[in-house]
């Protein structure tokens, strides 16, 4: 494998079904809180669904928070049931996976990886069910390197890279939803990690299914 250049992607203009709502999964992130504020500047319903451990709120956030206590399967189930009944069916999925303090399997990315593999197992339905009504997606988003791993020189949990390989197994199992594994550079400022989620989001090329971003610009991999 190899990495390979990549040109800004095209833009593909596109609502949430109606009635749906944008879940974005934060551990309290700045990149989390301006991508959600971000997308409701767009006229998307989103709710931050804060990741435990989740660093505090920032007192100006525009958009619905809902904080899980554990990274147990029940709490996950309940919270999901709640947000469908009180914002409505998810349509949309953010995960952006806890970047980790260089250790190669910390215990927090373990966790967030087998939590986002519960996430995907009880998003299944209701994200094909947008996708017969119009335009879902389920995005993944990892700090190891903007180059996909392969980058020199950086040092990042080994564990984040299921993140991406659980991603594009649901690119094959989910076909009519659009998935996507975005890696960006931890040195890449919040803006510009903003700017990279939301092109991919509006990304019409399906052939991609990862892509990584960094101050020498936009890649994926290639044999």
């Amino acid at each position: 494998m190899r990495l390979t250049a990549l040109p800004a992607p095209d833009l593909l203009e596109f609502s949430l079904p109606e009635g749906h709502v944008c879940v974005i999964a934060d551990e309290g992130t700045p990149a989390g809180a301006e991508l959600a504020r971000s997308l409701r500047a767009r006229g998307w319903p989103v709710v931050t669904l804060r990741l435990p451990g989740a660093a505090p709120a920032p007192d100006n956030s525009e958009s619905s928070m809902v904080s899980l206590g554990d990274w147990g399967e029940a709490p996950l189930v309940n919270h999901l049931a709640a947000l469908e009944r009180d914002f409505g069916p998810v349509g949309g999925f953010i995960h952006l996976q806890p970047a980790g303090d260089g250790e190669w399997f910390g215990a927090r990315e373990k966790a967030g990886l087998k939590w986002l593999f519960l996430a995907a197992k009880h998003l299944k339905r209701p994200l094909n069910e947008a996708a017969q009504r119009g335009h879902s997606f389920f995005v993944t988003v990892t700090r190891l390197d903007g180059h996909l791993g392969l980058g020199q020189g950086s040092t990042f949990p080994a564990v984040n890279g299921g993140v991406m390989g659980l991603t594009k197994t649901l690119n094959l199992e989910w076909p009519q939803v659009f998935c996507r594994a975005v890696d960006v550079s931890p040195t890449l400022a919040t803006e510009h990690v903003v700017e990279a989620i939301v092109a991919e989001l509006h990304d019409p090329n399906r052939l991609i299914v990862e892509s990584g971003w960094s101050e020498q610009g936009r890649c994926t991999l290639s044999t």
